[in-house]
């Protein structure tokens, strides 16, 4: 009984029971996670993009898939996914097409 006293105990001084909050996170999102990534592509980015984008469809392309010297990008882009390029592509036409 003592142990599940002391246990209660710790428990509540967790960060998130500090807070007010019982959030947590197991893995960040790709925002958060890549936000400096993602912020160097928006200010590189000069195409057009589709209405309530924040990156061009090149730019999301370079994201996912990484850089290559044929970006001349400052920056190295690590690749994310790492499959079929062109399924890649047809998801982002399919995409900005709606």
């Amino acid at each position: 009984m003592a142990k599940k006293a002391a246990s209660a105990a710790a428990q509540s001084t967790t960060p998130a029971a500090e807070s007010g909050t019982s959030e947590v996170k197991l893995r960040l999102p790709a925002e958060e996670k890549y936000a400096e990534e993602l912020a160097y592509l928006a200010a590189q980015d000069a195409d057009q993009k589709p209405f309530a984008w924040r990156l061009s469809p090149r730019m999301i392309r370079t994201f996912i898939l990484g850089s290559t010297p044929q970006d001349k990008l400052d920056r190295e882009i690590k690749q994310k996914f790492f499959g079929d390029s062109s399924l890649v592509e047809r998801a982002i036409v399919t995409l900005a097409s709606d």
